[in-house]
């Protein structure tokens, strides 16, 4: 059955790397992410903004919106689910626990909407009708209602200039191939290619480029700016539809179809993709940033548009093992597990206006071993129209799961009491697979014509999270004849330079090798400073830190030292010139032929002369004084061709590459970016480097970079 209603229950449903406020007039927001009273019942929300400021409506329909928790500037969350709702006079209109209203009969009332301590009021209208027009309302299977939507002017930019257009048409079509086969299998039809919503996809990629920071906001003034929101945009490129528009945004891949599937991965990217509303799909793609707009443009409530949708679907094979939880907003942010390494996400969803209920819910092995879950729903973190179970492991490889889920099923748009669905489904994992090959520590990287050095060993990383040496089997080949490698020895031949690869199970790790002229002074390698050290006796300040393994493996390596009284003093704060010199001691063979250039003056000008070369913008004014661990990500990106232009965006490299697991938390929050370094976080760092394969020095880049 058909039901008419006034306003777009279904629309611009957000997934953002920036808190978002409410927008004006129709432009509703669902935002993928809920909360919960016990995350936002704080102070630091001062004002209810409702999604509209006013409702006007007619005999027979129902109006709803959405609410948000306002605070300072970049400071607000979605709280509908969390309010309480009541109506001054219920001869014109009511409201239910979920803030839907009905239009009951002709006048005006007011809906008042509280959350904690903050109070919102919006005024009702309804209209009278006359009996022909209750008639032929009751006789219209579909209805489309007048909408008061917000003006939006039509934008005019061009915004296939400069575009490759072969490249954008292939990602495209992958992009779109791979949505519509999953949407296929989990049971909900395939979307279409809608032109105009293509071009608000692609005029807010080419805006993230010029901007250089990913989100769903625009700002009016800026370069490239086509609309505030994702809702604005497809209105301004001519997608006449308040029936709904969502957005999902992911750094653009080689692969032509890797964003898309980054967002399948991400769960409540995911829910967006596969939506059973949405018919139609924008796809924008610039070089760092891939926009991806579902669109409908049904006004009417249809109950094929809220079947549930199960991921991953059943029978469903070479699924991933385990998903690092760094999507924005987080599903695991209630659990304080951002950034954590966990099992792939199941997820159950349906059409925003949808609300699941779980029940419970198992998940098991063909041995019929439990697999321990976070719940993610309205009530951890969530929202109401999905239900996530993140395993809190990484599932096993190639291994078969079955799922029973158990939850009640209500629709905002039906006064029907809930239905309890159950659904029992399986899927099995991919087989065990080699992430990446990890060199086992230091290694040398400079020889001398007739001198020999050791390969280094290797180890590789599996898919499902273990990790194997495998330097006996690795094989290791040069592209130059200036090195000769035998037996797991590399022998300088004559001066220049050599790339050396390691190969093993399909994956590479190269580097390069300098070959020097003989001479009286043996140069050092980009790691490895000098020969290890005798051991000597531990510091006695660091028996039981959390840190002293890096603290010995950098005393081994001659890196640091303590002091004169035995102690290392680890929580004591670093300067920015302490870090550049155990940064750089790190890497002499990156900046051994600037070594003449500054060894003279104060001990640390020579690393501000390295500094001045790999640009990192340090002009020694701050030697003294202690560095942020902002300035630790900055340092670290440049150093490895990265120029970013926001503090977000590096500690973000830094998080998403595994050079950091942040301080508190793997998010830019957790990370504690104006916090001072500490000696032992320092060295913490510089280990990280070293077992993520960070083996030589880059110059940053002079221009931004865009992903």
């Amino acid at each position: 059955m058909l039901k008419p209603f006034v306003k777009p229950l279904v629309a611009a449903v957000l997934l953002s790397q920036i808190p978002l406020p409410a927008l004006p007039g129709g432009a509703y927001i669902a935002e993928a992410s809920s909360v919960t009273g016990a995350t936002y019942q704080t102070s630091k929300y001062t004002r209810l903004s409702p999604g509209v400021s006013e409702m006007t409506m007619t005999l027979n329909t129902v109006y709803t919106t959405y609410y948000y928790a306002l605070g300072e500037p970049g400071v607000s969350a979605e709280v509908s689910a969390l309010c309480t709702y009541s109506i001054a006079d219920t001869k014109v209109a009511t409201v239910n626990s979920r803030g839907v209203v009905t239009a009951v009969g002709p006048g005006t009332t007011v809906l008042t909407i509280r959350y904690n301590d903050l109070t919102a009021s919006i005024p009702v209208t309804v209209e009278n009708i006359t009996p022909q027009e209750q008639k032929q309302q009751q006789q219209t299977t579909v209805s489309n209602p007048v909408v008061n939507e917000p003006v939006v002017p039509t934008s005019t930019l061009d915004v296939y200039s400069g575009i490759d257009m072969s490249r954008l048409s292939t990602h495209r079509q992958a992009s779109l191939e791979l949505i519509n086969k999953l949407r296929r299998a989990v049971g909900v039809p395939a979307v279409s290619i809608n032109e105009n919503l293509n071009k608000a996809s692609q005029a807010h990629a080419n805006y993230q480029e010029i901007d250089k920071k990913m989100g769903h906001t625009e700002e009016q003034g800026k370069p490239g700016f086509s609309g505030a929101g994702p809702w604005d945009r497809a209105k301004a490129f001519g997608y006449a539809s308040a029936g709904g528009v969502g957005e999902t945004v992911a750094s653009t891949g080689t692969s032509p179809s890797g964003a898309a599937q980054v967002l399948i991965d991400a769960p409540f990217h995911r829910i967006i993709l596969l939506m059973p509303s949405f018919r139609e799909v924008g796809i924008g793609v610039s070089n760092g940033y891939t926009v991806i707009n579902p669109g409908t443009k049904e006004y009417t409530y249809n109950a094929q548009n809220y079947k549930p949708v199960y991921y991953p679907y059943n029978g469903q094979t070479g699924v991933p093992s385990y998903w690092h939880a760094y999507e924005t907003p987080n599903p695991l942010q209630y659990y304080g597990k951002n950034g954590a390494k966990v099992g792939y996400p199941i997820s159950v969803s349906t059409t925003s206006g949808g609300k699941l209920s779980h029940l419970s819910a198992q998940i098991s092995d063909a041995s019929g071993n439990q697999v321990d879950y976070y719940l993610v729903d309205s009530k951890h973190s969530g929202n109401e129209n999905a239900i996530l179970y993140i395993p809190k492991e990484p599932l096993k490889p190639n291994t078969a799961y079955t799922v029973t889920v158990r939850y009640q099923a209500s629709n905002l748009m039906e006064n029907s009491a809930s239905t309890e669905e159950q659904q029992t489904w399986s899927f099995t994992t991919q087989g065990d697979a080699i992430d990446s090959l990890v060199p086992n520590g230091s290694y040398p990287t400079s020889v001398e014509v007739g001198g020999t050095i050791k390969v280094p060993g290797f180890s590789a990383n599996y898919m499902s999270g273990t990790k194997t040496d495998v330097s006996s089997s690795v094989q290791y080949t040069s592209d130059s004849d200036h090195v000769v490698i035998q037996n797991g020895i590399i022998q300088g031949i004559k001066a220049g330079s050599a790339k050396i690869t390691a190969s093993f199970g399909g994956k590479d790790f190269s580097y390069t090798v300098h070959i020097k002229e003989k001479s009286a002074a043996a140069a050092d390698g980009v790691v490895q400073v000098s020969p290890p050290v005798q051991s000597r006796d531990s510091f006695r300040d660091i028996g039981s830190h959390w840190a002293k393994a890096s603290i010995e493996w950098a005393r081994q390596y001659q890196v640091v030292d303590g002091y004169s009284d035995g102690t290392f003093r680890p929580d004591g704060q670093v300067t920015e010139a302490e870090f550049l010199a155990m940064l750089f001691r790190m890497y002499p063979g990156s900046v051994q032929d600037l070594q003449a250039q500054a060894d003279s003056g104060s001990w640390s000008d020579k690393f501000y002369e390295y500094a001045r070369y790999f640009r990192l913008g340090l002009s020694g004014d701050s030697r003294d004084q202690a560095i942020q661990r902002v300035q630790v990500a900055w340092i670290i990106g440049g150093l490895n061709g990265k120029h970013y232009a926001d503090d977000q965006d590096a500690i973000r490299y830094l998080l998403s590459s595994g050079y950091s697991e942040g301080k508190t938390a793997a998010t830019v929050e957790g990370y504690g970016g104006s916090d001072p370094l500490t000696r032992a976080e320092a060295l913490q760092f510089l280990r990280n480097l070293q077992d993520k394969g960070f083996t030589q020095l880059l110059k940053k880049p002079e221009t931004p970079t865009v992903n």
